[in-house]
């Protein structure tokens, strides 16, 4: 009898293929690399863009003050000159943002990150590279596993970060996924299958949602 190890690695395999195939039959998706966020190199930009884009709309409410803090405050571009501007200046009024939770979350980021050694985005890079550093942010109150997932994204260590979008998508193809993480896992593969990077389509997928992505009519589904 086969292990439980290799029907998951099957099951997985089937979940792939079928997402796959449900993309095949849509004429209107294409993969899309023209990415929006992160690849800042810019280390205050990026744990900002981080924190604020969970629950939030990334477009009308995280980018424009994401992309508005990058060009505004070049000197927060390594860990170091973060934590300077943090000392001298009042992140949220900074961000125009109301309430403290978000802000104060993205100072216990910073020091935090302090504390690995982290100093410019490329050590950034590194240290998310490593699957055990991922779970250890997940200790930060506030920091959950979709939110590890974008970080690694926006300094373009490759993953996905399952939403609404994509969690609606995985619905749509029939896919059925009973957590974050396989969801994750199956789009992960899909995109190995696919032969394009994971992020990439991630992105794909998000911006064909929001756009007012629809199931496709049943004649054009190849599943």
């Amino acid at each position: 009898m086969p292990s439980s190890k290799n029907a998951a690695n099957d099951m997985l395999e089937a979940k792939a293929e079928a997402l796959l195939s449900y993309l095949k039959g849509i004429p209107t998706f294409k993969v899309r690399e023209d990415l929006d966020y992160g690849g800042y190199n810019h280390v205050g930009a990026t744990l900002i863009a981080v924190v604020l884009q969970a629950g939030l709309t990334w477009k009308t409410t995280v980018q424009p003050r994401v992309e508005k803090f990058e060009k505004q405050f070049p000197g927060a571009s390594t860990l170091s000159g973060f934590l300077t501007f943090l000392q001298q200046n009042d992140l949220a009024v900074a961000l125009k943002w109301n309430g403290r939770v978000k802000p104060d979350r993205i100072v216990r980021l910073a020091d935090f990150l302090k504390t690995q050694g982290i100093e410019t985005e490329s050590d950034l890079r590194a240290w998310l590279s490593s699957e055990e550093n991922g779970l250890r942010l997940l200790e930060i109150n506030g920091i959950g596993p979709k939110s590890v997932d974008f970080a690694k994204m926006c300094v373009r260590v490759q993953t996905n970060a399952p939403d609404r979008h994509l969690n609606g998508f995985l619905e749509q193809a029939g896919v059925e996924t009973s957590n974050y993480d396989e969801r994750r896992a199956v789009i992960s593969r899909t995109a190995d299958l696919m032969e394009v990077d994971r992020i990439s389509l991630d992105f794909s997928i998000w911006s064909y949602m929001s756009e007012g992505g629809k199931k496709p009519p049943r004649s054009i589904c190849r599943h």
